[in-house]
């Protein structure tokens, strides 16, 4: 029987952040896939996984064109023909063919990679026993984060090529501030637009920031498209245009709180169906960035503020390193 296993080493720990940056270097690998590659990744995955009889395998660019030849294959056309039909469904428009209601694939691909950076870590840093048959399956399954998307079929199964470009803030999360975040080639356009980690619609991206309106802000339902809106508005832009101020560190001599600037504001008019929604304005005193967070209706003032925001204990601080 197995020692049971209830905490990491400090080795195992310190191991952690090299399985993050290779599984993130591999989940945003953007090499185009070689053919003979996929097919063998495919087939493997085909007969050890899905017990099923390798097929054919087709790749197309994006999972837009991939979603397309699904739908022809599971129509009937042949598999030497699906790259014509493809081609011809977005050049001329061929409307035979009902592409509505995609289905997610199958199988992620590289989008799996955080998933399989998990079981990774665990067989191979951490010792956990799996047997041969289950660790075959379980390399197989691993190399189909080499590819795109995938849609295994009866007779074809249909590969995306991954994005084209990936790109990515020091955080590590996808974002681009001038243009789309995620680009893939071919026909349909296919692109994403992000900030901080966060898809957002496309003319929060490509607005500057002087020409965004507070009445583009009441189009956003998304609460996390919402928090992205306000980093791009400004801060004191919000508070401006949202805010009426409620409490401020002006009103006590305490030196901390003049240092922070703490403030509490009130931003009720931003949400719709809300009497009262406090938000406490500060300075981090370590990047000099101001934050604003909500805290709870029962704050109304700045003792209230902190002191939840500290988990309900009394805010003292000795010095700051």
């Amino acid at each position: 029987m197995s020692e049971k296993i209830t905490k990491l080493t400090k080795k195992q720990e310190a191991a952690m952040s090299v399985y993050v940056q290779k599984w993130l270097g591999i989940g945003t690998n953007t090499d185009r896939l070689d053919p003979d590659r996929t097919t063998s990744i495919i087939n493997k995955y085909q007969e050890k996984i899905l017990d099923e009889k390798p097929t054919p395998v087709v790749i197309f660019n994006n999972p837009i064109e991939a979603w397309v030849a699904v739908c022809y294959a599971s129509n009937g056309t042949a598999i030497n023909e699906l790259k014509d039909k493809v081609e011809n469904y977005f050049v001329n428009g061929d409307t035979s063919i009902d592409t509505s209601d995609p289905v997610y694939p199958y199988q992620d691909g590289s989008l799996y990679s955080s998933v399989i950076s998990f079981y990774d870590f665990f067989i191979n840093e951490v010792g956990i026993e799996v047997p041969d048959d289950l660790r075959e399956k379980f390399d197989c399954w691993s190399d189909t984060t080499e590819l795109g998307l995938i849609y295994p079929l009866d007779n074809v199964c249909i590969v995306s090529e991954k994005p084209s470009r990936i790109n990515l803030n020091d955080a590590g999360e996808v974002h681009c501030e001038n243009g789309p975040a995620i680009n893939y080639e071919g026909f349909g356009d296919f692109v994403i637009y992000s900030l901080n980690g966060v898809t957002v619609p496309e003319w929060l991206v490509m607005t500057p920031e002087e020409d965004l309106k507070i009445e583009d802000y009441h189009k956003i339902k998304n609460a996390d498209v919402r928090t992205e809106f306000v980093r791009k508005f400004g801060v004191e832009r919000m508070l401006d245009h949202f805010g009426k101020k409620v409490d401020t560190f002006e009103n006590y001599n305490h030196e901390w709180w003049n240092k922070s600037e703490y403030e509490l504001w009130d931003m009720a008019s931003a949400f719709d169906g809300v009497s009262y929604a406090p938000h406490l304005k500060m300075l981090n005193q370590t990047t000099k960035i101001w934050h604003v967070e909500a805290v709870s209706p029962n704050c109304s003032n700045l003792s209230d503020a902190i002191k939840e925001r500290f988990g309900g204990r009394d805010f003292t601080i000795s010095a700051i390193a």
